[in-house]
């Protein structure tokens, strides 16, 4: 799992390297704002469940109970880091985006 994620940051270095045009800029963003509401809504059934499981006295609920925590739990890390992976990206993307804005040739109004 780890070497996927290094494997991925040095792929998404390469890409945030290239010459970002304005719309991949907002398809950027359009992912980061989905995978932030995967985060959370992972993060909100974890919550749910743990309701849920405080409440269980039945022994055959509480044994696969827990199973569903663990895969809940499981699934929460991992969008909230997808989530963190591309908020990095995106704001690396808009700051050498921005600054390719900034840096090109300044023109001068005529008098």
């Amino acid at each position: 799992m780890t070497q996927t994620i290094h494997q991925t940051m040095h792929a998404s270095e390469q890409v945030l390297r290239r010459d970002l045009q304005l719309f991949d800029l907002k398809q950027m963003v359009e992912f980061e704002t989905h995978y932030r509401t995967c985060a959370r809504e992972s993060i909100n059934a974890l919550k749910q469940w743990r309701k849920r499981y405080e409440q269980q006295t039945d022994m055959v609920e509480l044994l696969y109970g827990s199973i569903e925590g663990v895969m809940l739990r499981r699934r929460a890390e991992d969008f909230a880091r997808l989530y963190w992976l591309v908020r990095v990206d995106v704001r690396q993307a808009l700051h050498i985006y921005t600054g390719r804005l900034c840096s090109g040739p300044v023109h001068r109004k005529a008098a």
